[in-house]
């Protein structure tokens, strides 16, 4: 009960608890100079947009829209940690309510019948409520402005579209099945978000979609020795912004939300190929940023330093289409491969109809993969310098590539295409036998509702917020 207040402790220091944890997960997230910092950026930008200040921005309506975008994003950003920290003190002022109204109550005991003391009590505990529903509330704000956190870096291209290659690891013919059940999910995800998918290389979603069906049958028959793909690659574009304070509107956000996917994921299954023994599997998942091009038809990566592909560094090799074929697809060498001699990086798409629009979405692919490449080899840089003469070990935990720091990019999983990898850098677990369960390894985050995830439901939703969360507190 919640009636005389200032005299149970342990209800108080119950109050008290929850509340600081609240006021510490609000100024983890933005502490008052933040805070202060961030308004005066939001003035600043009203200011300019406002006509108020000596620069005149309209003058360029492209660099105008820019900058009523980014002041809107910040805007929202402010006006949505206000609310928090509004929420907070409200609870308090409550909080200290309750108190008084408690110690009064204790005062006027023998001057008040029965009844009103059942409605002191009633109003005692409907401000109870009030206060943990403020408190809850906060909380839950918080854990979605971490999410806009880890979305909203201007720095990793979060707000873009997004390439993804998944590759097939340790286990054989159930790996290769594990790859299409992996790319079902991710493409019910997509389509959930209205988003729109193409397969590259590797299969269509159809044939991903039959595969899917036979590894989920509980009837053995319906698996051949062909059924999975050892790797494919989709692009993913367009979709619903997710519904964040702070972030850019008309955004997709799909690299920000899939990149929490990439690593290895993890199957747990009784083998179709393999007499109904239990086995495991393994299947890599690998994301890229689409990052638009810009007027001259570079990509706008964050520091500009440089070209970012020169095609006289490409070598491009063409070859006839494998598939079903229809529309010449494979009648005729419109398959594309691109070799970045530099690095090694090789991209292939074969699955439009025409050599032209093929070339056209590898060079996207390659783009995609030398800036992620270029923003590993910047961060690796950065992690030698603060740790410069510290004795520490500057290694990520990514196996063998930190045993050598000129290793050949082409020589990482950038371009991996073997079945060594096993369980190293795994991020997911997925155990259909003797129980279902799913873990991220990252956040914690479990559920045994394994089946909507691995049809992309919103479940996968869920473990991708927890674990873009857990990597957002840990940077």
């Amino acid at each position: 009960m919640f009636t005389n207040f200032s005299s149970n402790n342990t209800v108080r220091n119950e109050f008290l608890v929850h509340f600081a944890k609240a006021k510490d997960s609000i100024n983890a997230l933005c502490d008052n100079n933040q805070r202060k910092e961030l308004s005066k950026e939001v003035s600043e930008l009203e200011s300019k947009l406002s006509g108020t200040c000596e620069e005149d921005i309209w003058s360029n309506p492209k660099s105008a829209a820019k900058l009523s975008q980014h002041f809107h994003t910040k805007k929202a950003k402010l006006d949505e940690l206000d609310r928090l920290y509004n929420m907070l003190n409200e609870a308090n002022e409550l909080h200290e309510l309750a108190i008084s109204t408690s110690n009064s109550d204790k005062d006027d005991t023998d001057d008040t019948d029965d009844t009103d003391d059942k409605d002191d009590k009633d109003s005692l505990n409907d401000i109870k409520r009030e206060c943990y529903d403020l408190l809850n509330q906060v909380e839950y704000g918080v854990k979605v402005q971490r999410l806009r956190s880890a979305l909203d870096n201007p720095n990793d291209n979060s707000d873009c579209d997004c390439f993804m290659t998944i590759l097939a690891g340790a286990g054989g013919d159930d790996a290769k099945q594990w790859v299409s059940m992996l790319a079902k999910s991710y493409i019910g995800w997509a389509r959930r978000r209205g988003s729109e998918i193409r397969t590259l290389d590797g299969g269509t979603s159809e044939v991903l979609e039959a595969h899917t069906r036979a590894a989920t049958s509980n009837s053995s028959s319906t698996f051949s020795d062909n059924s999975g793909t050892s790797a494919i690659t989709l692009h993913i574009t367009g979709g619903n912004c997710p519904d964040i304070p702070g972030l850019s509107i008309g955004s997709s956000y799909l690299y920000g939300y899939l990149r929490a996917e990439a690593g290895v994921h993890r199957l747990v299954r009784l083998s179709p190929f393999n007499g109904g023994k239990r086995q495991t599997s393994f299947a890599q998942v690998l994301v890229y940023p689409d990052v638009p091009l810009d007027d001259n038809n570079n990509n706008n990566d964050s520091d500009g330093d440089g070209e970012l592909l020169n095609m006289n560094d490409v070598k491009v090799q063409t070859y006839r289409s494998s598939g079903a074929g229809g529309q010449s697809v494979n009648t005729t060498d419109s398959a594309v491969r691109l070799i970045h001699e530099p690095t090694g990086i090789v991209v292939t798409c074969q699955n439009e109809r025409s050599q032209h629009q093929n070339k056209a979405i590898a060079i996207k692919l390659l783009r995609a993969k030398l800036l992620l490449l270029k923003k590993e080899e910047l961060d690796k840089k950065l992690r030698s310098l603060a740790f410069a003469g510290t004795g520490t070990d500057t290694g990520t935990g990514g196996g063998d590539d930190n045993k050598d720091s000129n290793l050949s990019p082409s020589s990482s999983s950038m371009n991996r295409k073997d079945s060594s990898f096993g369980s190293s850098g795994q991020v997911r677990s997925y155990v259909l036998h003797p129980y279902q369960m799913f873990k991220d390894s990252r956040s914690g985050y479990q559920s045994s509702n394994i089946n909507e995830l691995l049809e992309g439901g919103p479940v996968l939703d869920e473990a991708m917020e927890a674990a873009l969360q857990a990597m957002a507190v840990k940077e």
